[in-house]
C-alpha cells in the first residue's frame, strides 16, 4: 500500500483527536510491512475460521467492528506517548480470547490445551511489555511492539467470549423452575 494511503489510515493520536475518527477502525489494517501484513493476517485468518466454525460469522462480526475502535480508543486513553499505531495483531489477540472462551466452554476435553495458549500468550505479552526484542519479529527496526493493543485485545476478548451466546441459548425460552409450578 502506497504510503500516503497509509498514513491516512494508521492509528495516528493527533490526527484522531483532530477528528479523523476513521483511524479507529483503519488502523488495524495498515501493517508497517509486508511480513508483519503477512503474520498478522494469516494468524487473523485462522482465529477468525476458529470463532466462525465454533461460533457465529455474526460473533465474528461483531468483534471486528466492536473490537477495533475499542483497541484503538484504549490506546488512545491508557498510552498517550503512543503517537502511531498499525496492525491486527490487538484484534487477532481479541478473536482468539473470545474463540478460547467460546472453546473454553463448549469443549471441555480442549481446556488443557487452551489453558496452555492462554499461558503462552500471557508470557509473550510479558516479554514484549519488558521491551526484550525477539529474534523473529516482523516488525521492521526502530519499530517496538504495541503490546499494550495486545492486552486490550485479550481483556475485551475474554468480556466477548463472557457476553457471547451460543444460537440455542439466545433462541430458548427460560424454563420455569420446577418449583415454581402449580398443583392443584
Amino acid at each position: 500500500m502506497p504510503h500516503a494511503v497509509t498514513a491516512w489510515l494508521v492509528f495516528d493520536r493527533d490526527a484522531i483527536l483532530a477528528g479523523q475518527v476513521w483511524r479507529l477502525w483503519t488502523a488495524h489494517g495498515v501493517h508497517f510491512s509486508w511480513s508483519h501484513a503477512t503474520t498478522d493476517s494469516l494468524t487473523l485468518f485462522a482465529v477468525v475460521w476458529v470463532l466462525a466454525r465454533h461460533g457465529s460469522v455474526r460473533t465474528v462480526v461483531w468483534a471486528l467492528l466492536a473490537g477495533a475502535p475499542l483497541i484503538a480508543l484504549g490506546l488512545l486513553l491508557a498510552v498517550p506517548d503512543m503517537r502511531v499505531y498499525a496492525g491486527a495483531s490487538g484484534l487477532v489477540m481479541l478473536v482468539a480470547a473470545t474463540a478460547g472462551g467460546r472453546l473454553w466452554r463448549d469443549v471441555p476435553r480442549l481446556r488443557g490445551l487452551l489453558g496452555l495458549l492462554a499461558a503462552a500468550a500471557v508470557i509473550r505479552l510479558a516479554i514484549d511489555a519488558s521491551g526484550v526484542l525477539l529474534p523473529f519479529g516482523t516488525l521492521p527496526d526502530g519499530i517496538r511492539v504495541a503490546w499494550q493493543a495486545h492486552a486490550l485485545g485479550l481483556i475485551l476478548g475474554g468480556l466477548f467470549a463472557v457476553g457471547v451466546k451460543r444460537p440455542d441459548e439466545r433462541t430458548a425460552l427460560p424454563m420455569a423452575h420446577p418449583a415454581a409450578e402449580s398443583r392443584p
